[in-house]
């Protein structure tokens, strides 16, 4: 494979996503990486006093919401205070799309 033009605006190939190896990574890596590694994104509250009392039927990988009413969130009993985390992308409401800490 040919070196990267370092001149100017210095350019490079693109890795696949997952690769681990000590080339360059190119800020296009990087944010595509992040998308893949599903980086948490807090999306707000949910209970009753909350920005959501429901978590919603569209949702991505990644996003959260703190507990701050006790209840049954995606099928699971959560308490005040736990975070409610999206492990999988979706359009219906899906309770194997969600986990709680």
């Amino acid at each position: 494979m040919a070196s990267p033009a370092l001149t100017g605006t210095p350019t490079a190939p693109t890795a696949a996503n997952g690769t681990a190896t000590t080339q360059i990574a190119t800020t296009e890596f990087v944010n595509n990486t992040l998308s893949y590694a599903n980086a948490m994104v807090f999306k707000g509250t949910l209970g009753s006093s909350g920005t959501d009392s429901v978590l919603p039927a569209e949702h991505e990988a990644g996003w959260t919401y703190k507990v701050v009413d006790a209840g049954t969130y995606a099928g699971m009993i959560c308490q005040e205070g736990d975070l409610v985390i999206c492990i999988a992308d979706g359009t219906t409401a899906t309770n194997g799309h969600w986990t709680s800490v």
